[in-house]
């Protein structure tokens, strides 16, 4: 404040100096007599987070005032800081601002432990705001929400850490005998858990393995025929785990170690194992035959072998012991002639050195000697169907064989061929008796004489072979369908001196589909992939081709493939009562890119 003193006239309206300035300085001290607030007078606030929650992750601002300006805040938590799991600090003011009419802040409540749901659902916190004299308090409760954060345990015996079990050797078993598996979910809420077994390396050899669940309880199972011992695919002991998932196998998963032991039993008998059998023709020919007994040696189950033959007697077997298997010589008694006989079937009775024993039969290849019989003049007829623009697609793959007679069917690849005539200029070639071709093979028919020569006996021979060359839309391609059928090889669907079976297919798949049969187009003709264990017998030949597939892949205008597919397979059982073929199938069409397989 100023003060001027002065005489009878103003100071503002004399220029003479008769006048005199005093200044009070007067300072206003505050008494800090204002209490901090919280947002606005809240008292309570609830706060809901995850219990997964990240360490270091700001939980709630709050703010706060003071209409004492020049304020000197303190922050913190009185009560309910269980495990010192927050922290309350101040994250901001506005002191720096001079024009400020009331000091304002915000505090932070941040996470700095970590949180767990199963020992503490809630935090009931005290927070306090406190500028040197006056204190204010606000109530924050922090609620967690549960989350899947535990795997689940299994509850092992004291001492253990798997469950171990024993089994015979193929030998099925409802329940195994021993404990009962059970797993334990930590997290709160609990959840459905899942159990399933797990094998990453050999998942196959545990198919007949299963689980029965009663409570959370499980137990083990194995379907027939049971745990295999033996070579070449058991063993004597059979390690995996059991996999437990919580949440009904959405959640999180923990495992457990399990192991089978399989007590071996005498259920082998020696089997002969080294295919193929291939007898040559001639007087008393013979060849080797090798026994096996796969069962355990240890177990003294095997040797010595007894070994019989069942039929045909014309044949007999001499041999002697080594080790586990046993070496023997299989001799026909008699001439073997391939132009009579192809094959043989031989049945025997195999017994190991605890009398169990087997009968098997096993497929004899009779092959052709170096002979003397002449050939002659043969002739035969090759289709070949390309999709338009692809004909480069035929040049150098097999088209077909060249055909001439001989009672010697057996040396194909020991014959000598010269090509002889090509009409149409063509230039083809023949390697070990198979037709081909390195020009573009335009569409059309084509004549080609191939001479033939026998080499050991001089004799020749003339073949002729009809080459038919079509082109076909590529649309007809994806609109194949296929029909399969059991107990034909693809070569004796086209076999004439059989029937030529492949015509009442056709006439078949006229009759059923209410077309002409010159309207099918025939596109390939395939042998189905069947598996075969390689320790596994194999078939004889009738049994063999009684179960042999073949696909025959085609098309018919006018109808798309699902059309085709569903009427042949309303009709399946038809083929066989009306036409003598037995069809088990039809469809998917297999072609790809254009290409049929083969």
């Amino acid at each position: 404040l100023f003060i001027t003193a002065y005489n009878d006239v103003p100071a503002w309206n004399s220029v003479i100096q008769n006048s005199q300035d005093f200044q009070f300085d007067i300072q206003v001290i505050s008494i800090n007599d204002k209490q901090p607030i919280f947002n606005n007078g809240s008292t309570a606030i609830n706060v809901f987070i995850d219990e997964t929650t990240v360490i270091g992750t700001n939980i709630l601002n709050l703010t706060i005032t003071d209409l004492d300006i020049d304020t000197n805040l303190n922050l913190g938590i009185f009560n309910g800081n269980i495990r010192n799991t927050f922290i309350f600090t101040l994250f901001a003011d506005n002191s720096a601002n001079s024009t400020r009419t009331q000091y304002e802040a915000i505090g932070q409540l941040k996470l700095v432990a970590p949180l767990d749901f199963e020992l503490i659902q809630d935090y009931r916190l005290i927070l306090f705001a406190f500028d040197t004299k006056n204190i204010a308090t606000i109530n924050v409760t922090v609620n967690l929400y549960p989350q899947n954060t535990k795997a689940p345990y299994f509850d092992l015996m004291p001492g253990y850490t798997s469950y171990q079990y024993e089994v015979v050797d193929e030998t099925s078993y409802p329940k195994l005998d021993g404990h009962f598996i059970q797993a334990i979910d930590s997290d709160n809420p609990k959840s459905l858990l899942h159990y399933e077994i797990y094998d990453n390396k050999h998942p196959s050899t545990l198919n007949n393995l299963f689980l029965h669940e009663i409570n959370n309880q499980i137990t083990i199972g194995i379907n027939s025929p049971g745990l295999s011992r033996d070579f070449p695919f058991g063993n004597s002991i059979y390690n995996f785990a059991i996999c437990v998932t919580d949440e009904d196998r959405s959640g999180v998963s923990s495992y457990v170690p399990v192991s089978i032991k399989v007590i071996d039993k005498n259920n082998k008998a020696p089997m002969p194992t080294n295919f193929p059998w291939i007898m040559k023709e001639g007087i008393n020919s013979s060849i080797d035959m090798i026994f096996q007994d796969y069962d355990d040696p240890e177990e003294d189950n095997t040797i010595p072998y007894r070994v019989n033959i069942v039929s045909p007697s014309n044949f007999e077997l001499t041999g002697s012991t080594i080790k586990s298997k046993v070496s023997y010589k299989l001799l026909y008694n008699g001439i073997l002639n391939r132009t009579l006989t192809k094959n043989l079937t031989v049945t025997f009775n195999a017994s190991d050195n605890k009398g169990f024993n087997r009968i098997t039969s096993i497929p004899i290849v009779i092959s052709d000697d170096f002979n003397t019989y002449p050939i002659s003049n043969g002739s035969k007829t090759i289709k070949v169907i390309y999709v338009n623009s692809y004909q480069n697609s035929l040049l150098n793959i097999d088209l077909g064989s060249v055909y001439v007679n001989d009672l010697n069917d057996w040396y194909r690849a020991n014959r000598l061929y010269s090509i002889r005539r090509v009409s149409r200029g063509q230039i083809f070639n023949v390697s070990n008796g198979i037709l081909s071709t390195a020009e573009t093979l335009e569409p059309g028919s084509y004549t080609i004489d191939v001479d033939v020569t026998k080499p050991n006996i001089e004799s020749s021979a003339s073949s002729r072979i009809q080459l038919d060359v079509e082109t076909i839309n590529s649309e007809h391609v994806r609109q194949a369908s296929t029909i399969r059928i059991q107990g034909e090889y693809p070569e004796t669907l086209i076999d004439p001196t059989l029937g030529y079976p492949l015509d009442r297919l056709l006439n078949a798949l006229a009759s059923f589909l209410s077309v002409n049969i010159h309207s099918i187009k025939i596109l390939a003709i395939r042998r189905v992939f069947q598996y075969h264990n390689p320790y596994d017998l194999p078939k004889p030949f009738e049994l063999d081709k009684n179960e042999i597939l073949t696909d025959v892949i085609f098309y018919v205008p006018a109808f798309n493939q699902f059309e085709v597919e569903h009427i042949l397979n309303t009709n399946l059982d038809l083929f066989q009562s009306r036409f003598k073929i037995k069809a088990v199938a039809s469809g998917p069409n297999p072609c790809n890119n254009y290409l049929c397989p083969k």
